[in-house]
């Protein structure tokens, strides 16, 4: 941990799955601290995340002056926090896609069972309809 008053800021890269887009994000280790006036320090670093990790999706960190002590796992979970609410946004999205696709390429004259399902999918309980 550090203390120091002027380094607050570090840098992490965010590395999407590209097998699937079910599974969240890696969050590297940030690298860090750095101080606000060391800009080419900050300009490497960034330049390594993303030669190492293949990717642009690089985050700045600024640990809030809060945090008397603080180092590079609490830029992390800061990170990963902000990733796995924008990752279960997207996951909600594609699964709403998914419904709505069901919904449209459903055969008009569906058996019962069928349109229970699909009333299931959209949350409503066959039994109150």
């Amino acid at each position: 941990m550090t203390n120091s008053t002027e380094a607050r800021t570090y840098l992490t890269a965010v590395v999407p799955d590209r097998r699937t887009l079910d599974h969240m994000p890696y969050v590297a280790v940030p690298l860090g601290p750095f101080r606000a006036d060391e800009t080419t320090r900050q300009a490497e670093a960034a330049a390594w995340l993303r030669g190492v990790y293949g990717t642009e999706d690089i985050r700045t960190v600024t640990i809030p002056e809060s945090y008397t002590r603080h180092d590079y796992d609490d830029a992390r979970s800061m990170v990963i926090n902000v990733v796995s609410r924008d990752h279960e946004a997207d996951r909600r999205l594609r699964e709403r896609g998914r419904q709505i696709e069901i919904l449209c390429t459903a055969d008009v004259s569906s058996a019962v069972e069928d349109l229970d399902r699909i009333l299931e999918i959209l949350g409503v309980s066959p039994q109150d309809v």
